[in-house]
C-alpha cells in the first residue's frame, strides 16, 4: 500500500455488519419466492454471478432483516480453502428481495470508505495474502470468521483519493470485462460446436445397432458407504497411492493435479476401486455429480474418494462409452432420476440401469477418432482462450498493485 496513507483496522472500518438467513436444502426450490445468495454466487474474479440462484421462503420480518441492498459489501466466510474470501459488491438490477445465506458476512463501511474502495482493496494481492493467514478449518470446510477478520489492515487515503482511484479502476476494468465477455463468448461457442457434433454421431443409430444397459457392459464399482478417509490415513506424496477426487476432473478431462495420497494399507484394503487407464470415472453425488472423465496417462497407483464410481471391464471401445456419457441426453436422463435432498446422489444401482445403443466394434472406433479429432481442435482453441483469460486476468491484478502503489 502507499507509505503516505493512512490505515485503519476492519472493526474500526465498518459502521453494520450482519450473518445472513439459514436454509437448508429441503428449505430450497426454485419454485420459492426469493433469490437465495450464497457462496456459489461470488464469482472468483470477485464479481456476481447471477446464473446458478438458490431460491426460499421468508417472513415478512425475515425478507425485512435480511433483504441486499444495492452497494452492500459480502464476503463468504466458509468454503474450501482456495475459495474461503471471495467477496463482492451487490449489484444487481434484479426487483424481487434477494436474501443472503448464513455463510456470508454483509459489511456497510462508515463514512470514511466508499464501499467500491473496499471491494477493490480486498481484491489486490497484499490483502488476499492477509486473508489467506487467517484460513483455518478442516480438509473440506475452511473458514475465516469476525474474529480474525475484525484485525485486518485496511489502506485508508482521503476520500477525494478513494474517487479518484475508483474512477481509472472503473474505466480500466469496464474495458478488461468487455474483452473477458467476447473470448468468453468465443470458447463457449466452441464447446457448444463440439456438443452439437457429439449429439449428432450418437443419434444417427444405424443397421446394426443395438441396445444395452451399462451393467451389462461393464463393472460399476465404488466404495462401500460414505465414509471418506480419515487424517490417518492420509500420507505424504511418494509415500501411498493417490486418492482421486471431482477436482481432479476438469473439463471432462482426467488430471492428477493436487492429490491426496493415502497409506498403502488403505490403497490395498480395497482393491475393487483401484483405477486403471482406460478405465471411466463417473461423479455421483454431490453438486458435480455427472462430471466424467477417460482415465489416460496415469502414472501412479489411484483409487477413489466416495463421490466416484468407477467403470471397468468395458466391453465396447472406451472412448465410445466415454463420450456418450459426455451428450446432452444421457445427463437429461440422469437429472430425472438424481436422488437425496441434502446431497444430489446417483445410486450405482440406478446408473447402471441406464441404457445405451452403440454399433459394431469397427464403427465405434471410426465414431470415437472423429470426436477424438474434433476434441484436439476444440482443446487447441480452449488452450488459447485460456491464456487470453488468464493475461486478462494477470492485467487485473497488475492495475490493481499500480493503484494500491499509488502509480495509477
Amino acid at each position: 500500500m502507499k507509505t503516505s496513507w493512512n490505515s485503519i483496522t476492519f472493526e474500526n472500518a465498518i459502521e453494520f455488519t450482519q450473518i445472513g438467513i439459514v436454509r437448508n436444502k429441503k428449505e430450497q426450490s426454485p419454485d420459492f419466492e426469493y433469490r437465495y445468495f450464497k457462496m456459489n454466487n461470488i464469482k472468483n474474479t470477485n464479481g456476481i454471478d447471477e446464473t446458478s440462484f438458490a431460491f426460499i421462503n421468508a417472513s415478512e420480518e425475515e425478507v425485512t432483516k435480511y433483504k441486499l441492498f444495492e452497494g452492500d459489501f459480502l464476503f463468504n466466510t466458509r468454503n474450501s480453502f482456495e475459495l474461503v474470501g471471495k467477496s463482492c459488491l451487490y449489484r444487481s438490477n434484479y426487483n424481487i428481495p434477494t436474501l443472503f445465506n448464513n455463510n456470508i458476512l454483509r459489511v456497510r463501511f462508515n463514512s470514511n470508505f466508499l464501499p467500491t474502495f473496499v471491494s477493490y482493496a480486498f481484491s489486490c494481492k497484499e490483502i488476499r495474502e492477509k486473508l489467506k493467514k487467517m484460513k483455518s478449518g478442516t480438509t473440506s470446510v475452511v473458514g475465516i470468521y469476525y474474529k480474525s477478520l475484525r484485525k485486518l489492515i485496511l489502506p485508508q487515503p482521503t476520500l477525494t483519493e478513494q474517487k479518484r482511484i475508483v474512477a481509472k479502476l472503473d474505466k480500466c476494468f469496464e474495458a478488461i470485462d468487455k474483452a473477458r465477455a467476447n473470448v468468453e463468448n468465443n470458447l463457449q461457442n466452441a464447446k457448444d460446436l463440439f456438443q452439437s457434433q457429439l449429439s449428432q454421431m450418437f443419434s444417427q443409430k444405424g443397421d446394426g445397432w443395438v441396445e444395452k444397459k451399462l451393467n451389462e457392459i461393464c463393472e460399476i464399482k465404488g466404495r462401500i458407504g460414505y465414509r471418506g478417509y480419515t487424517k490417518g490415513d492420509l500420507v505424504d506424496k511418494g509415500e501411498g497411492a493417490i486418492t482421486l477426487s471431482p477436482s481432479n476432473i476438469t473439463d471432462n478431462v482426467f488430471n492428477t493435479r493436487k492429490c491426496t495420497y493415502i497409506s498403502w494399507f488403505k490403497y490395498n484394503e480395497s482393491p475393487e476401486i483401484m483405477v486403471f487407464n482406460g478405465d471411466i470415472l463417473f461423479v455421483k453425488t454431490g453438486s458435480t455429480y455427472g462430471k466424467v472423465a477417460l482415465v489416460k496417462d496415469l502414472k501412479e497407483k489411484a483409487t477413489i474418494n466416495p463421490q466416484f464410481v468407477v467403470l471397468k471391464d468395458i466391453q465396447i471401445q472406451n472412448a465410445f462409452l466415454y463420450y456418450y456419457l459426455t451428450t446432452h441426453e444421457f445427463k437429461e436422463k440422469i437429472e430425472n432420476i438424481v436422488g437425496g435432498t441434502a446431497t444430489p446422489t446417483l445410486s450405482q444401482t440406478n446408473l447402471g440401469n441406464q441404457s445405451i445403443s452403440y454399433p459394431h466394434d469397427s464403427e465405434q472406433k471410426v465414431i470415437s477418432e472423429k470426436l477424438n479429432q474434433l476434441g484436439i481442435g476444440i482443446n487447441k482453441i480452449k488452450l488459447e482462450y485460456d491464456k487470453k483469460l488468464n493475461d486478462l486476468e494477470e492485467l487485473k491484478k497488475s492495475i490493481l498493485q499500480k493503484a494500491f502503489n499509488g502509480e495509477l
